[in-house]
């Protein structure tokens, strides 16, 4: 993944929304632009080491493993599809959350990603980001970007964004902590751990067992 530090908007190519070269085709940019927007309003909470549990999506559209502590909610839309998060931290969940959405044709990975300076001056304001590029999730090919931003109060986040696009679903997973010496630097591997363990559906099915905690 390569590192590019930036402030507020991205200058990189194609990122940012205005300064992209490629023009933005309006139905992948509603769907997109929904599921980024929703993802960026999450507050999180803490992370901890433990065992983790697999949770399948109630409709069969992906699973994901989670701290067995943590609280695990599915509120039967797509905005978020499943989110979870450490009942110790009522105050600021949740800590990953899996958005998706159908568009009218497959989008890259890249493609989803770039969407995101538009939502993000929107949802946040500024944010400096401190790395984006192709990455892989669940042996799928992704893209994600890691930035920090603040909250209304002031609070310093950090956030990983990563866009999966399978057939002509696009799966958006976030996970967010606190950008703070015991906030990022402990938690931010265990997070990155979890969204790892995402697993998509094959195109066109479902697993057999669905359901949620």
């Amino acid at each position: 993944m390569q590192k590019n530090t930036t402030e507020g908007p991205t200058n990189r190519r194609g990122v940012g929304g205005h300064q992209g070269t490629r023009a933005v085709r309006p139905a992948v940019w509603i769907s997109v632009a929904g599921v980024l927007s929703a993802a960026l309003l999450l507050t999180p909470g803490l992370v901890l080491a433990q065992d983790l549990m697999s949770v399948r999506d109630r409709q069969g559209r992906f699973t994901i493993s989670v701290p067995s502590t943590w609280r695990v909610t599915q509120p039967g839309g797509d905005m978020p599809a499943l989110s979870a998060f450490s009942p110790d931290h009522p105050e600021t969940p949740p800590d990953v959350a899996v958005y998706l959405r159908d568009t009218p044709f497959p989008v890259s990975p890249e493609f989803c990603v770039q969407q995101a300076g538009g939502v993000m001056r929107t949802s946040i304001g500024t944010w400096t980001t401190l790395s984006e590029g192709p990455d892989t999730l669940g042996g799928l090919r992704s893209y994600s970007r890691v930035f920090t931003w603040r909250t209304r109060t002031g609070e310093e986040m950090r956030s990983v964004l990563t866009c999966v696009p399978v057939g002509r679903r696009v799966f958006v997973i976030v996970g967010t902590t606190t950008n703070s010496a015991d906030g990022a630097a402990p938690t931010l591997p265990e997070l990155l751990h979890i969204m790892g363990t995402f697993r998509p559906a094959e195109p066109g099915s479902q697993f057999r067992e669905t359901g949620s905690r």
